[in-house]
């Protein structure tokens, strides 16, 4: 076991307690921001909407990757491009140029032994906005 992955699993015994909080408060407040998103039923005879459920469901998912991610430290890499990195390892939309104006989402990587060596394998690539969207954006303003 490397020195990293035992801090991520102590970080996570310190977190237990007030995560179940902050899960319970973040599920209260995107419920209720998705329900007035949603149609009203037509029929009377339909089930409503089990949007805390759902809500409740995906946030368990949410943080039990979150965790085994946190406890294995030494296996995943997140990186965050900043601005003016070269766009090369990125994930674009298309008709953008120039440097990177902005990081939208993380990427992430998987760090896996190649004989001798640990080599990081990018599983998701960061999200960009290049320079061209400034000039994009006062065009249509």
């Amino acid at each position: 076991m490397t020195v990293r992955q035992e801090l991520g699993r102590a970080e996570l015994r310190h977190l237990k307690e007030a995560q179940t909080t902050q899960t319970t408060t973040l599920v209260e407040v995107l419920a209720d921001t998705l329900v007035p998103l949603l149609p009203r039923q037509l029929k009377g005879n339909s089930q409503p909407y089990d949007v805390r459920g759902m809500v409740v469901e995906i946030m368990d998912k949410c943080v039990t990757l979150a965790n085994v991610m946190t406890a294995e430290q030494f296996f995943f890499d997140c990186s965050i491009m900043c601005a003016g990195d070269d766009s090369t390892d990125a994930s674009i939309k298309d008709g953008q140029s120039g440097r990177v104006f902005m990081c939208t989402f993380p990427g992430l990587g998987r760090k896996i032994r190649k004989g001798a060596e640990i080599v990081l394998v990018p599983l998701v690539k960061p999200s960009v906005e290049l320079e061209s969207i400034i000039s994009t954006m006062r065009q249509s303003s």
